[in-house]
């Protein structure tokens, strides 16, 4: 089929009706903890009545298990809206950035080949299920958004890719293993960008030269109406855990940045502190302070959070941590960085910030929080007002309408 036979193919709707949504990772049962907070914005472009589909290439070796993930699943939005999402299979080429600079060549490079695969396999499904939509959103640039943007073209349909990556200096997460130059002729043909905080925003319009007013700023949402308060004394209860235990929840995937082993160093010294963990890769044993620590499906984490007393991350860089602001709407109070990318998540009333590689100073942060059961309850009910600025159904809505007045 030529380009020009797939443009005619589609009759644009000025509104936004139908919207795909291309992403490199979406939860899946083998996998229930990548990337929620797309399910999230997904679900939430559902219940604005916009008919939405999600394709997330799944890696050869996975799709092996195709009970783990399907190449086909429904989602239930909720109030009465589903969610198609659809998993082909692609061969992920990308060896991880050692091996990466021994097999450089060029615009042959293994991410370029990893890319190209990804979006064919984009590609292949939309043509096989005959999909239509108004507009595309990718998430992250690379793959998901980049993606979308030469889907877009290729459909002639509006693209935007959101980029939520965490960022060190001058550099952009998934942008490193391109290159700045690339990035900035792939982005150039968006119809518009979205990023999740002021900080990703300057540093898209400084180093991929992408316009400022074309670029939206929009930080992650939770569902308030999944991430409430529960009752702390019965979350425990059903989760086998000790009444009697201050408890913190670190949640996230295992690594250096998000800092687990900062957070088991700090507690260490005290005898009445345990700590939940949920994320994937985790490394641990679920014995002694560590109470949980598991890949669990988004719905666990409400009630993982509510078991708990405060939220606990000494990251070293997010874009806009979705798992901050699902703790907050679940009412506890906030330990996590400083640094500007946390800026427009926290609060002084609701949060400490702290340097994340001083130990001693998580150490005190804790601390001051478990014995001051006063200023702990001032901060749950400050955490719980800041949380409803991060509605994930706010959030979609104001995505569509930025994407509609791009059009």
């Amino acid at each position: 089929m030529k380009l020009q036979d797939e443009k005619e193919f589609y009759v644009i709707n000025m509104s936004i009706e139908r919207i795909l949504i291309t992403s490199i990772y979406y939860p899946s049962p083998a996998k229930p903890a990548r990337l929620t907070f797309v399910k999230q914005i997904a679900h939430a472009f559902a219940r604005q009545g916009v008919e939405t589909t999600v394709i997330c290439p799944a890696n050869l070796r996975c799709t092996a298990d195709r009970k783990g993930n399907p190449y086909h699943s429904l989602e239930d939005a909720g109030e009465g809206k589903v969610v198609n999402v659809y998993r082909p299979a692609y061969f992920q080429c990308y060896f991880g950035r050692k091996i990466e600079r021994q097999l450089w060549l060029g615009r042959l490079s293994s991410p370029r080949l990893m890319f190209n695969n990804f979006t064919q396999a984009v590609l292949r499904t939309v043509r096989k299920e005959r999909l239509k939509f108004d507009a595309v959103y990718g998430h992250f640039l690379f793959a998901g958004g980049a993606a979308a943007i030469n889907i877009g073209q290729l459909y002639g349909v509006p693209a935007f890719p959101g980029l939520g990556e965490s960022t060190s200096g001058e550099k952009i997460g998934s942008v490193e293993a391109y290159g700045n130059k690339y990035a900035r002729e792939v982005i150039s043909n968006a119809a518009g960008v979205f990023t999740n905080s002021a900080l990703l925003s300057n540093l898209v319009n400084r180093t991929l030269s992408y316009p400022q007013n074309k670029i939206a700023v929009f930080p992650n949402g939770s569902d308030l109406s999944k991430f409430r308060p529960l009752d702390k004394s019965e979350c425990r209860k059903e989760l086998g855990f000790p009444q009697d235990l201050f408890l913190a929840a670190c949640i996230g995937h295992y690594s250096e940045r998000k800092g687990q082993e900062r957070v088991l160093e700090a507690i260490k010294p005290f005898e009445d502190v345990g700590v939940v963990f949920a994320g994937n890769s985790l490394p641990y044993s679920e014995e002694g302070k560590i109470l949980w620590s598991r890949s669990v499906e988004q719905e666990m984490i409400p009630k993982l959070l509510g078991s708990c007393d405060v939220f606990v991350l000494p990251t070293l860089g997010e874009g806009s941590c979705n798992a901050i602001v699902e703790a907050m709407a679940c009412g506890l109070p906030v330990i996590s960085s400083k640094g500007a990318f946390n800026d427009e998540l926290l609060s002084d009333e609701m949060s400490v910030r702290i340097d994340p590689m001083d130990i001693k100073e998580l150490r005190k942060a804790v601390k001051d929080l478990k014995d001051n059961p006063n200023k702990l309850e001032e901060m749950s009910i400050a955490a719980l007002k800041r949380a409803k600025l991060f509605d994930v159904n706010l959030r979609s809505e104001g995505m569509l309408k930025f994407m509609e007045s791009m059009i």
